[in-house]
This record gives C-alpha cells, sequence and structure tokens, in this order.
C-alpha cells in the first residue's frame, strides 16, 4: 500500500525534477515561469505514476480514500463510505471543539508552528524552484528578523514561553481534574456472554462473521477464526465486509446465505441493534 501512496510517488517525481531538471530545462525562455512548469510536473506526474504503480501492482487497498475525499466534498456515497461517514468519530468537527482548544492555547500555538512551517517550505522550495541558492543565514534571518523579530524585540523568548505554559495550564489542570473525577469502568453484559458461550460451545476453528467491532472482540477473546475486521483498509477485507453485511439489505435470504457460506462462515452474529440503530447521518445497510 505504501508503494502506491501519494506520498511514495510524490518523492520520486521530486527526485525526478531536482536532477533532471537542470539538465533538460536550462534553456528555459518561456513566458510561463519557471517555478510554475516544474510545479505542475510534480502533480501531473504524482498522480500518474500512483495510477501506474496501482495498475502495474494490482493494488487498489487505498482506492477508498479518494471516495472519501469526494463523499465530503460533492456528497458522493457508496457503501465503504458510508461506513465511515455515518459513525460522529468521522462528521466533521463541532462547533465547540475550536473554543476549547483556544482555551486550552492548544489552537494558537499550534497555528503558529503550522505558519512558521508553511513559509518556511514556500520560501525553500521556491528558491529550489527558481535554482536560487537557500543558506542557512537565509533562514535565520527569514525566523528571526522578518517573522518574529518584531516581537523578539519587545518580549524576551523565556518570558513568553512561560506566559504561554501558564495559560495553558489554566485550563488545562481544569480539564484534567474533570476527567479524574469520572469514576467506573466500561461494561458490556450481553458481549461478555456472548463470549463465555463461544468458548464454552465452539470448535476452535470455528469460523465467525458479524459487523466489525464485534469481531474484534471475538478474535481478541475467543481466538476463532473471523472472515471480516475493522482494519478496512485492505481492499479484500472490505469486499467481504460488504458480503457480511448483506445480512442486513433486502436482499434474498437465499442469495445472502450462499454468499455467506462461500465465505467459509460457521457462525453469523446478528445484532438486531444494527437494523433498529439510527445516526446523525443514517447509513442505509437495506439496499
Amino acid at each position: 500500500m505504501l508503494l502506491t501512496s501519494f506520498y511514495a510517488s510524490s518523492l520520486v517525481v521530486s527526485w525526478g525534477i531536482l536532477e533532471l531538471g537542470p539538465k533538460y530545462l536550462k534553456n528555459y525562455r518561456k513566458d510561463i515561469p519557471l517555478w510554475a512548469v516544474k510545479g505542475f510536473a510534480w502533480v501531473f506526474g504524482t498522480i500518474v505514476l500512483k495510477w501506474l504503480m496501482c495498475l502495474i501492482l494490482g493494488i487498489s487497498d487505498d482506492a477508498h480514500i479518494s471516495n472519501l475525499l469526494k463523499a465530503k466534498l460533492i456528497g458522493y456515497k457508496d457503501f465503504d463510505t458510508s461506513m465511515y461517514t455515518c459513525a460522529l468519530e468521522f462528521d466533521f468537527m463541532e462547533k465547540e471543539t475550536p473554543v476549547r482548544y483556544m482555551k486550552t492555547m492548544l489552537l494558537p500555538v499550534v497555528l503558529a508552528i503550522f505558519l512558521v512551517i508553511s513559509l518556511k517550505t514556500y520560501q525553500y522550495v521556491l528558491a529550489i524552484l527558481c535554482n536560487e541558492e537557500y543558506t542557512e543565514r537565509q533562514e535565520d534571518h527569514f525566523i528571526r528578523g522578518e517573522l518574529f523579530g518584531w516581537v523578539f524585540r519587545k518580549i524576551q523568548p523565556g518570558t513568553l514561553v512561560v506566559a504561554f505554559l501558564a495559560m495553558m495550564a489554566f485550563e488545562g489542570i481544569a480539564n484534567v481534574q474533570k476527567e479524574w473525577s469520572i469514576v467506573g469502568e466500561f461494561s458490556n453484559l450481553p458481549q461478555e456472554e456472548l463470549l463465555m458461550w463461544i468458548k464454552a460451545n465452539t470448535k476452535e476453528d470455528a469460523v465467525f462473521a458479524g459487523a466489525m467491532p464485534t469481531m474484534a472482540s471475538v478474535k481478541l477473546s475467543t481466538l476463532r477464526p473471523i472472515v471480516n475486521h475493522p482494519h478496512y483498509e485492505d481492499a479484500g477485507l472490505r469486499a467481504r465486509t460488504k458480503i457480511v453485511y448483506s445480512m442486513y439489505s433486502r436482499k434474498p435470504a437465499k442469495e445472502v446465505k450462499k454468499k455467506l457460506l462461500s465465505l467459509g462462515i460457521n457462525y453469523y452474529i446478528l445484532e438486531d441493534s444494527w437494523c433498529l440503530r439510527r445516526t446523525k447521518k443514517f447509513t442505509d445497510l437495506s439496499a
């Protein structure tokens, strides 16, 4: 999966531009800036190389990632994207979250660090694309003179750090005390009884199928073989999961049973909560 990622492809294309660019573009005299040509070559080359690597190696494990982006941006929907987007963990950030991050000063600090890294990266990349030398002296001048010079002339860096830590600690201590005040432990008695029944009444090589969260517990607690689990990045696993979840669809029972038996399943854990649950963005498994 890593070999066919955008990251790996971008590294190869970047190396090619840095090594071959000066040789083939040294006489470039067009109206379009050289950095724009190299930037377009990097984007286009990365996409094409990734597509070729997926085609040659026959790997499609990360194919659902582009679908997830389309689901967030243009409302695209299929079974795989619904498994993600219908969960609250993959929903858009709540409005209260940035406010909480502001109170602990986490968001301002992260934004400041991101700004420094982004500006340094932009200046460095622009210097490389324009075949200019980027020295440590330029970097030091950029950080101290252009970006933070006016701050450090008025406030000592140590004083600024202590002030930030004090503001972060004020809200942070309250959050820690709130978490410490929570007393109790997680308990799911029906699932515990299910796992005990499986260990006592099924063979060690019995194969199970069901909802992914439940299958993770079955594998961990009983060591029984399972056909699907929450490691959803594998293309084969996504295909098996779609067959397993067809139990909650409107398909004929004979068709569903035939496909499940083709996976070698001995036991299917059917949870009625999956038929009745409603989420913020309801996932329709009945199609």
